[in-house]
């Protein structure tokens, strides 16, 4: 494996969907505190949206079945732990009164993956996940955090799309098609809640 591939590969262990909305979470837990969530509150959705999607990985290796299935189990198995956790994280932003920013950000992840879906089975073209959950994180961060935020995240994303391509994961339309997604659903999100 050559030296750029293996950077690539590790760009994208790195930026795995998880790793943004975890990053995010708890930047707004620094920022705000109590004010933000309930530490329960803030746990259970950290939970749903940052540790159960990233059980896909060891999970994938230790069911032989999974296993056999290579890459295309992983990304299966990671798509229906994703849906699940941000179901129930923004069910429990829902019943437990969570403010108005957690709601925006259960509600937005929540958003983006059913979009994501509804997408994908109907089209031709597979949109990015990865690209939708990092393009939709820097909206989120801008939106939380200032601009300041805008270059560095905006490197992280680029370098996100670069490995992709790199390792042929995604085409660019596939990564368009993605960020695309991320946008529009925390944007509409942000538009109707905050």
């Amino acid at each position: 494996m050559k030296t750029s591939e293996k950077i690539a590969k590790a760009i994208r262990v790195f930026t795995i969907p998880p790793v943004f909305v975890g990053l995010l979470l708890i930047g707004c837990l620094v920022r705000g505190g109590r004010d933000f969530a309930a530490p329960w509150l803030f746990a259970a959705v950290f939970f749903f949206q940052v540790l159960a999607p990233t059980l896909a990985y060891p999970i994938q290796l230790l069911v032989p079945r999974l296993k056999a299935q290579g890459r295309d189990g992983q990304r299966r198995l990671a798509f229906i732990l994703t849906a699940v956790g941000y179901t129930l994280s923004f069910i429990c932003s829902l019943v437990f009164s969570a403010g108005k920013e957690l709601l925006f950000i259960t509600a937005a992840y929540f958003s983006a993956a059913l979009l994501l879906a509804v997408v994908n089975k109907f089209n031709r073209v597979k949109a990015s996940g990865h690209a939708c959950s990092s393009i939709g994180t820097m909206v989120c961060m801008i939106r939380f955090f200032g601009p300041a935020f805008i270059a560095p995240y905006a490197l992280i994303a680029a370098a996100t799309m670069w490995a992709s391509l790199k390792l042929g994961r995604h085409t660019a339309s596939e990564l368009i098609l993605g960020a695309a997604i991320g946008v529009a659903a925390f944007l509409i999100c942000g538009i109707i809640i905050l």
